[in-house]
């Protein structure tokens, strides 16, 4: 059994997403997946119905009663959980920020070719990769209210509100926050241009949902952004670059409708093309062999 253990934090996140979709697709492909998750179940994302165990917990960490050969992955998050079990342990990485490994894993997984690459730099262990799902009939283009700007205010938002407070007068700036995965779509999908300012991040999933929207990326990559963000389908400056992100806005409105169109038809396509059902279940399936599961 392949047990994906699961923090409870109460807002939208796309690491939590992420956990459920991998154990969605898994279960869809045959494999005997199961949920340990913290407290509740969320339900922002809509989320089909895996096997899950909820755990209540009343200090960390809990133990739940595995085999030699079950498998428990790990988010990057509780590395230091790993010595607590006696199983084949997988810690998945999705970010960059907490950059420790307990060496007591057999495995590590990535969500990204950066975040596998970024792992054998600093620690010269090999990754799985098994890429993100973006759902392109949730996320899809509507018809875009001109002028718009969607971001998300929850990282770096010193950021944010240098660029509202220079350009609310020539654009209308709506935050997403809180929302569920079909409202995030809805205002995505409406929206001309999407404020990515998030640094730094492993994959990083909003503007990719957003291209998705045929909705414009605007600011930093986050590094790992730089998978799918191009100057085809995105504009880009330096990470963390506040200045030159503010001297693109000068000029946002000069670009003209055909290039929007054209920029935000080639994010789409690149998004359908990479990050489809497909693909991330041949990648699953890669995992599940590397690690010796059998449907």
């Amino acid at each position: 059994m392949v047990y994906y253990y699961c923090p409870h934090i109460p807002r939208p996140v796309g690491g939590i997403k992420a956990i459920w979709q991998d154990a969605n697709f898994l279960n869809q492909l045959g494999y005997p997946v199961k949920i340990l998750q913290l407290h509740q179940k969320p339900t922002y994302f809509g989320l089909e119905k895996t096997p899950y165990e909820i755990l209540k917990l009343e200090k960390y960490p809990i133990i739940p009663n595995l085999k030699d050969d079950d498998v428990i992955i790990l988010p990057d998050i509780l590395p230091q959980y790993a010595s607590y079990f006696n199983c084949v342990k997988v810690e998945f990485f999705q970010g960059i920020i907490f950059s420790q490994t307990d060496r007591n894993f057999n495995h590590l997984l990535s969500n990204s070719k950066y975040v596998t690459e970024w792992i054998y730099e600093q620690f010269k262990k090999e990754a799985i990769t098994v890429r993100r799902f973006i759902d392109t009939n949730i996320f899809k283009p509507k018809e875009k209210v001109p002028g718009t700007i969607a971001y998300m205010p929850r990282k770096n938002n010193r950021v944010v509100k240098k660029v509202i407070e220079n350009f609310q007068r020539e654009f209308e700036f709506i935050p997403i926050e809180d929302k569920t995965e079909q409202e995030v779509a809805d205002i995505l999908g409406k929206a001309e241009f999407y404020l990515t300012v998030a640094y730094p991040e492993g994959f990083n999933l909003p503007p990719a949902e957003a291209m998705a929207c045929e909705t414009i990326p605007i600011g930093f990559d986050g590094l790992g952004g730089r998978e799918f963000m191009t100057p085809a389908n995105s504009i880009v400056v330096d990470n963390m670059n506040t200045y030159a992100l503010l001297e693109k806005f000068k000029y946002l409105k000069n670009v003209v409708k055909e290039q929007r169109d054209k920029m935000a038809r080639l994010g789409r396509v690149f998004v359908e093309e990479i990050y489809n059902e497909k693909k991330v279940k041949a990648d699953l399936t890669n995992f599940m062999n590397v690690l010796g599961i059998q449907k």
